[in-house]
């Protein structure tokens, strides 16, 4: 069998793993991630949800109350309900996209093309054609060893498959780059050393226009695209003034999507378009300022190019050979990351930004990218070649100071994407000259793809899970059984992250409950919710545990999901982990108590759900812990603290228990706790003690009483000797605690 046909079966191989690899989408819905907001926003069309409109469930909702339904309900922010749409109006209910909605159009036509449901196979899709191409980049010229270079440069990198089978548009922005970058770094070797042909006028207005809308995609990227648009019109110091107007104006019509959404749609960052609001920007964000700095030098290095003059000497300054001069590039390349690191302002961030990169090049691909940068002074390397990698060094520090003001979690390593992408492209370009020049020779044919094959294999080892974790694991089919139990009613969301993902979709009736606001506002919407069901089909979707009963309504479990989603946590961008995300939901039915039947029974767990409580309530992360060491959710009463109860008949008993602890260290070992029922009539007092007791007693109503017949009622909460931790030095807590209250039941007894 010839080397031809060796490729060729090579190049298949290679394409059926990519696939294998890349066609493998993963979502991670509950779990809050950028990609989860972008996610929805594209799904949303193909569940007949419009990517501008009125929200409808928002407007059967008391104006008053709307903004409980915030994702942050903020004034001086901008509003969401489900971080994938924006709202204009809270009376009108408008909305827009909360972000660019760029990538969720192209995946939203990608499926119209694929006769199944094919919204999340957009971005494998697309980097698989990346993968193929930069594989027919590689194996054209240098046949299987550069195929094998190709698969251990990009499979080698565990970030990139996971990113690329994830929901983010900054990836979409950067395949689009790198695809343009691939192919102008295609020497084509017809024209002496430095003097480079330029390639044909389609191709060179194809490849601008490609690039205006990686910036559309995800305008971060627009650094990138700015430099490699430079790269195209200064490849040949020889091109015309017709051809640089041209590729300047396909650029720009690239761009113009951008543009007109910004002006007419959504601006996600402000009007990045209008020189005075960024001038703004700048003065009170360094990142701002960091971008616009940026920007001026791309736009003095562009106008030079309208000269011929100009033209010649930046291409020398970029593209003339040698390895002195490449040694001074790559040092001149990192001046802006130092001047990062010297800056009081940016410093911190470029650290954390350094220290996360780090985490990459400490693994062995740490390795690949030190060879790579030696190769790159070989002189079988060509020009284009070593300026991709002077670029991406110059490039770095912007992306370094973006990831360092980022929280740390995984999602956050996307922000190293621009620099670890475009080492690729740079890499293959280098290693596709270095196996022309040396690959001749069976040591250089086998060792160098034989030792990035090594190291390939070794990141997939210690990295496995960025491989293999299909990240979704039943959350679409817990949106599927939340949409099916929820049809039909109006649904309230004590936990805004399990809600959000039906209110992007355009679910009816979905309202999740935001995370945010105060306790007075949660027990108004309470009031509302309970009101609301004695004429509509209410649900209540909650994370705590089913306290049995609201004011007027009992609370019927009809759905639980008790689940494990597999997540892959890192600190830094490596190592990562496999945790179990823990998913605890209960769908409640809303029923409205019938005058004959008998009142129903609390059972109310403290444990931050906020069904039956109203009043003040002190804080609940201080567990209770059991004399064999068990940790119980908790939360303190405060004078005035209530609970939602069943009020028994005219000379009815209730009876009334409590699982709680008093405070301890005071003058007094225990405390009286006051519990005043809905009716006229003295209050029961109960005595706890200091360590964790279940106290019970019964309180019974007066057989003649003016309280009007209802079957449910406040029961307060009271101290006789209210505690201020304050007073014994301990800090953080109201002046009025009661006792640390683990569970109140209250039960009507015959």
């Amino acid at each position: 069998m010839n080397a031809r046909r060796l490729t060729v079966l090579g190049l298949l191989a290679y394409t059926v793993l990519g696939a294998l690899l890349f066609l493998r989408p993963h979502q991670e819905t509950f779990i809050g991630l950028d990609s989860s907001a972008i996610r929805m926003m594209t799904h949303a069309p193909v569940h007949g949800r419009d990517l501008t409109g009125t929200d409808h469930t928002l407007a059967r909702v008391p104006s008053e109350l709307r903004p409980a339904f915030l994702y942050i309900p903020d004034p001086s922010q901008r509003m969401t309900r489900d971080r994938s749409f924006q709202l204009d109006n809270l009376q009108t209910g408008t909305y827009r996209p909360w972000f660019y909605p760029f990538l969720s159009y192209a995946a939203v036509g990608f499926d119209r093309i694929i006769p199944v449901q094919a919204v999340d196979y957009f971005l494998p899709a697309f980097t698989l054609l990346f993968f193929i191409l930069a594989g027919l980049f590689m194996a054209r010229a240098t046949g299987l060893p550069g195929l094998a270079v190709a698969l251990a440069l990009i499979v080698g990198l565990p970030l990139i498959p996971w990113f690329a089978r994830g929901y983010y548009p900054e990836w979409a922005a950067l395949i689009l780059v790198a695809l343009v970058t691939l192919n102008w770094s295609r020497d084509p070797g017809r024209a002496p050393p430095g003097r480079i042909s330029p390639p044909s006028m389609p191709a060179l207005c194809l490849s601008a226009l490609a690039l205006g809308l990686a910036g559309c995609v995800h305008p971060v990227i627009l650094p990138w695209s700015g430099a490699v648009f430079l790269l195209l019109i200064t490849g040949s110091p020889m091109t015309q003034n017709f051809r640089v107007l041209a590729t300047t104006g396909c650029f720009i019509l690239g761009l113009t999507p951008l543009v007109i959404v910004t002006q007419w749609m959504t601006r996600p960052y402000g009007d990045i378009f209008n020189p005075r609001w960024m001038l703004s920007a700048a003065q009170g964000s360094t990142l701002f300022l960091l971008l616009l700095l940026v920007a001026v030098a791309g736009l003095a290095a562009a106008s030079l190019l309208l000269t011929s003059w100009g033209r010649v000497r930046l291409h020398g300054l970029l593209l003339l050979a040698g390895g002195t001069t490449h040694g001074l590039r790559l040092g001149a390349a990192l001046l802006p990351t130092g001047l990062l690191l010297l800056a009081e302002r940016t410093k911190a961030a470029t650290l954390e930004g350094l220290a996360d990169l780090w985490s990459v090049l400490a693994t062995p691909y740490g390795i690949i990218v030190a060879a790579t940068i030696l190769a790159s002074f070989l002189p079988a390397v060509r020009p284009r070649a070593r300026v991709l990698l002077v670029l991406t060094v110059a490039l770095a520090g912007v992306y370094l100071y973006l990831k360092g003001i980022e929280p740390f979690g995984l999602w956050s390593q996307r922000r190293l994407l621009p620099i670890l992408l475009p080492f690729v492209v740079a890499a293959l370009a280098i290693w596709r000259d270095v196996l022309l020049g040396y690959g001749h020779t069976w040591r250089s044919a086998i060792l160098i793809p034989g030792s990035m094959a090594v190291i390939a294999a070794a990141m997939a080892t210690q990295h496995a899970p960025f491989y293999l974790l299909r990240a979704e694991s039943g959350a679409d089919a817990t949106l599927r059984d939340l949409a099916t139990a929820t049809q039909g009613s109006l649904t309230f969301y004590d936990y805004h992250q399990y809600g959000s993902p039906l209110a992007a979709l355009g679910h009816p009736g979905a309202l999740p409950l935001s995370n945010r606001i105060t306790d007075a506002t949660r027990q108004e919407v309470l009031q509302w919710a309970a009101t609301t069901a004695q004429d509509t089909p209410v649900r209540w979707v909650s994370a705590f545990a089913n306290p049995g009963m609201e004011q007027g309504v009992v609370l019927e479990e009809i759905l639980a999901i008790e689940k494990n989603l597999p997540r892959l946590q890192a600190r830094r961008a490596f190592p990562a982990q496999v945790v179990q995300q823990p998913l605890h939901m209960r769908v409640l039915n809303a029923r409205p108590i019938s005058e004959d039947e008998r009142p129903p029974q609390l059972d109310k767990t403290l444990d931050r759900g906020p069904l039956a409580l109203r009043g003040p309530w002190g804080r609940g992360d201080i567990a209770l812990t059991t004399p064999d060491d068990r940790r119980l959710p908790a939360r303190w009463t405060k004078e005035g603290s209530a609970v939602i109860g069943p009020i028994p008949t005219p000379g009815g008993v209730v009876r009334i228990e409590i699982t709680a602890i008093a405070p301890g260290g005071r003058e007094q070992d225990h405390q009286i706790l006051r519990i005043t029922p809905p009716w006229d009539g003295p209050p029961l007092e109960l005595r706890v003690g200091t360590a964790p007791e279940v106290i019970s007693a019964t309180l019974r109503r007066p057989g003649l009483t003016a309280t009007p017949r209802t079957p449910t009622g406040q029961y307060t909460l009271t101290a006789s000797a209210p505690y201020d931790p304050q007073h014994y030095g301990i800090r953080g807590f109201a002046p009025d605690l009661g006792v640390l209250l683990h569970r109140i039941r209250i039960q009507v007894e015959d």
